[in-house]
């Protein structure tokens, strides 16, 4: 307590100031008394004023902390389905916003940092998925491409096995057996007037094949007739052979270095523009055609 006069400080229970001699009365007593009251009262507002702005304050961080470990959490089990993956980014940058806002205010905790942790490994999932979904789109294009690649190839390759080598008249076709060889040349066809009475067919038109041939290598005999080729009209008939001979142009075996012609008839029995002949020798894939006009 002070001297309400000079200041002067005053020991307790005494009546007079030591200093100045002014007495103390017993309201001067119950005034000092009532300012220290309001003084402990305002240090104690101030101090619960303070505390509660601290608690709020902190309770609002960990609030965004917690948001943002939670949202995390959701992001991760988000990340794994991929067709929620725009959600999942979404919560995975809340996630990171909150926790920027945390650490901007310098109140970092095991929340916050979790939440960081959460929301990158989420981003991570859903870019490692993405790219495993192009990668998967381009594989799958990729493959069709290579499937669609393969049929052309196959279709080419069909088409080519399909084709026959086209020859012209006195074009030498050769045949080969291994290192065997020998060659067969169509000279071209000719028209006969002559008919063969005991036939039981009448042809439109009569025809002789005029070809020959030479044994190249082959260790056997060449011998070459009718059943090594086809004759074929313009509607696809097989023509049939007619019993007349040319014995001019008579068929021989002929040994390695030999030659021979021959000649073989055919009836016609439409009325025809081209001929077209196969030749197979023994296999079942013609060996090559020649178009004939007659």
């Amino acid at each position: 307590m002070f001297c309400k006069n000079c200041g002067n400080e005053l020991k307790e229970n005494e009546k007079f100031c030591s200093n100045c001699g002014t007495a103390i009365t017993e309201d001067d007593i119950k005034i000092e008394n009532s300012s220290k009251v309001d003084e402990t009262t305002s240090t104690s507002t101030n101090s619960t004023s303070t505390s509660t702005s601290t608690s709020s304050s902190k309770s609002n961080k960990n609030g965004l902390a917690t948001a943002s470990m939670i949202l995390g959490i959701i992001a991760i089990c988000f990340a794994f389905i991929p067709d929620i993956s725009g959600i999942t980014f979404i919560l995975s940058v809340l996630s990171l916003v909150f926790v920027i806002v945390v650490f901007t205010r310098k109140k970092r905790n095991g929340k916050s940092i979790a939440g960081l942790v959460l929301s990158i490994i989420a981003l991570l999932i859903i870019f490692v998925s993405g790219s495993d979904t192009s990668n998967t789109t381009l594989n799958k294009n990729s493959n069709t491409i290579n499937r669609n690649s393969t049929n052309t190839t196959d279709t080419t390759n069909q088409t080519s096995k399909n084709s026959i080598k086209e020859f012209k008249l006195n074009e030498p076709i050769i045949v080969s057996r291994g290192s065997q060889e020998y060659t067969v040349t169509f000279e071209g066809i000719r028209e006969t007037a002559e008919r063969n009475q005991f036939s039981e067919i009448t042809p439109n038109k009569v025809i002789f094949v005029d070809y020959n041939y030479e044994n190249i290598s082959f260790s056997e005999d060449v011998y070459v007739y009718d059943g090594y080729y086809k004759l074929l009209d313009d509607s696809g008939n097989v023509l049939d052979t007619y019993p007349v001979s040319d014995y001019t142009r008579n068929n021989k075996s002929v040994p390695i270095g030999g030659k021979s012609q021959g000649c073989d008839a055919y009836a016609i029995m439409t009325d025809t523009k081209t001929i077209t002949l196969l030749y197979y020798d023994y296999g079942s894939k013609p060996l090559g055609k020649i178009v004939i006009n007659l």
